[in-house]
């Protein structure tokens, strides 16, 4: 009897909308299996359309002969399930943010039209992110693929850490091993929606020719005094204003 419940000692299980069960499925259950071979536990997923049993109507089970592969198996699991939150950040380097935006922005205008996701850029931070919204989960990982594959594809080697600065979140409570299995699990999409995501769009903005808005920002600040004769300083570009006099600094 100790045996034949070996294999379900330990188990942990995750309640979800059911869109999301196909970021941890995959194509075809491509993903689940490569998530049971890497762990050696059992994955086994649920559906309740009804909310009759299950309140938000998919639950992933997770069993397992020993804690650390239930652990693992749930911590690929949950981090696949993040993907499925809207809206989502993707972090990027302001000195590759032309490479996702594109020449007059054609790239970020490929991933609305193509992914159906929605998208806005924040480029007044260094990094700068890029954020994407849907309801839809695939609608989801279809953008976040689209501006990841823009990214790596123009990054040199060493020059930006991909997987810690774009799975951090994702990773941030995971152990080393099970990081590394969660950056070798297979992307969940379908092959049409895979070669969507990866299909050329237009080209980069190269960086010497793009204009960095905030450039001259130093040298906008202005000072003026308050309805009490207070003293402070205000920068007309970026509409940042502070008591403390900007460092060089020089009153007209």
């Amino acid at each position: 009897e100790r045996q034949k419940n070996a294999a379900s000692d330990f188990k942990r299980q995750f309640d979800c909308a059911p869109g999301a069960l196909a970021l941890v499925v995959g194509h075809n259950g491509q993903r689940l299996r490569e998530i049971e071979a890497s762990t050696g536990a059992r994955v086994r997923c649920a559906q309740d359309p009804g909310r009759r049993r299950i309140r938000t109507g998919a639950r992933v089970l997770i069993e397992g002969a020993t804690r650390d592969a239930v652990e693992s198996a749930a911590a690929l699991v949950e981090s696949s399930l993040e993907l499925a939150k809207s809206p989502q950040q993707i972090v990027i380097p302001r000195s590759a943010l032309g490479r996702v935006i594109g020449r007059n922005g054609e790239r970020i205008k490929s991933v609305i039209e193509r992914s159906g996701a929605q998208c806005r850029v924040q480029q007044d931070v260094d990094p700068c992110f890029v954020e994407i919204a849907s309801e839809d989960p695939m609608t989801l990982q279809v953008a976040r693929e689209m501006v990841l594959s823009f990214l790596e594809s123009g990054l040199q080697s060493g020059t930006w850490d991909l997987e810690e600065a774009c799975r951090a979140k994702a990773a941030a409570t995971l152990a080393p091993h099970q990081a590394r299995m969660l950056a070798n699990l297979s992307s969940p999409l379908d092959p049409g929606r895979a070669a969507l995501a990866r299909q050329p769009v237009g080209r980069e903005v190269v960086a010497e020719q793009m204009v960095d808005p905030y450039k001259f920002a130093d040298q906008q600040w202005a000072c003026a005094r308050d309805a009490e004769g207070r003293l402070y300083y205000y920068n007309a570009m970026t509409g940042q204003s502070t008591w403390e006099a900007p460092p060089g600094f020089k009153a007209p």
